[in-house]
């Protein structure tokens, strides 16, 4: 198993700002946060784990 698939991101925070929808995505058992711009919850997650993984 890799590293990617061992990593689980949760959304904690969506919301707007100058009209984009955001979310706060977090690394489970960290307090490590991201910030991504998305359409939808999927892609959030998937943008949040392609920044960390590439």
């Amino acid at each position: 198993m890799s590293t990617e698939d061992k990593v689980k991101l949760e959304i904690i925070e969506k919301y707007s700002a100058l009209g984009e929808k955001r979310y706060v995505v977090k690394i489970t058992g960290t307090n490590i946060l991201i910030n991504i711009k998305a359409e939808n919850e999927d892609e959030a997650l998937k943008r949040a784990r392609k920044l960390l993984f590439g």
